[in-house]
């Protein structure tokens, strides 16, 4: 018959939490082999699913005549969706190209006859082509559409009478604000926004930087705060977002003719109206915000003449 005293109790479940320690101690101490973390394959089967070709979208003409059928690719690459975007007050922007990020583009377009049911391909692109955005001309008579060339955001022209496509200007657009491009009332004219022809170097950030962020706060209640993404953080990101801002309006025929007007300003929207004989800008003004997105920014609203 075994007894057991409070002395053996107490000192066996000392030794028990020393044996559990020291095991605990060993399983540390062993090297912990990290698992392969590249990017993994799945099976054909799920790859044949996530590749499989996919319809194209279709974009109905004003006129109810003319049907524009947007091919889309696959899904993009790694190493498309990796690239460097600067996150400034709410907005991601392509450094390079002066245009918000985007990752879905379209590589072919084709017109689909209404009345008939025939399908044209367009002609005039090139085979490697990023379709971004697009418009139809009141009469449908044109598509207006832009592309990702190799430096910047070129603006096209699509004649859907020949089926034709070619670039109707050769300045680059800046669309980190929308399109870059509109129709105005007419369908032979289009309000862009082009980046300024002379423009200084992007501002680099200092090493050192220059003096503290300040944030002041005054007297209230206590309340809860939104909070948003990607906003300000210094004063350089506020020059940064003023350099990718930089726009000049300009009028564009199409005979691809180019009438810049007004000054270099850092734009956030432009609006015609209707009769086009009136310009709407609002421009962003500072000082900026470090807790809130570029809309609750201060602006300077205008109407031109």
């Amino acid at each position: 018959m075994l007894i057991f005293t409070r002395t053996s109790i107490a000192s066996l479940v000392v030794s028990s939490i020393v044996s559990l320690v020291a095991s605990l101690i060993v399983c540390l101490a062993q090297p912990v082999w990290a698992s392969d973390s590249r990017f993994q394959l799945p099976s054909p089967e799920l790859q044949a699913l996530v590749d499989a070709p996919r319809g194209p979208e279709f974009r109905l003409g004003p006129k109810n005549k003319t049907g524009l059928l947007v091919n889309i690719p696959g899904l993009p690459s790694i190493a498309e969706i990796a690239q460097a975007e600067l996150k400034l007050a709410g907005l991601r922007i392509h450094p390079k190209f002066r245009t918000a990020t985007r990752s879905s583009f379209s590589d072919g377009l084709s017109l689909l006859d209404i009345p008939s049911g025939k399908t044209r391909k367009v002609t005039g692109l090139p085979n490697k082509i990023k379709i971004a955005d697009m418009a139809w001309s009141a009469d449908e008579k044109w598509l207006a559409f832009s592309v990702w060339g190799r430096n910047g955001v070129e603006l096209w022209l699509l004649d859907v009478k020949q089926a034709s496509a070619r670039p109707l200007i050769y300045e680059k657009l800046n669309a980190v604000m929308g399109a870059g491009f509109s129709w105005l009332n007419g369908s032979d004219q289009l309000l862009v926004r082009l980046l300024p022809r002379s423009q200084k170097p992007a501002p680099v950030e200092p090493r050192v930087p220059p003096g503290p962020n300040l944030q002041e706060t005054r007297g209230g209640k206590l309340a809860q705060t939104r909070t948003y993404p990607d906003l300000l953080k210094n004063a350089h990101d506020a020059d940064m977002l003023d350099w990718q801002l930089q726009t000049q309006l300009a009028i564009v025929h199409l005979d691809g003719s180019v009438r810049r007007f007004g000054p270099v300003m850092t734009l956030s929207k432009v609006l015609a109206s209707p009769d086009d004989k009136w310009i709407l800008t609002t421009q962003l003004k500072r000082p900026y915000s470090y807790q809130l997105p570029w809309e609750r920014f201060g602006h300077l609203i205008e109407v031109w003449g």
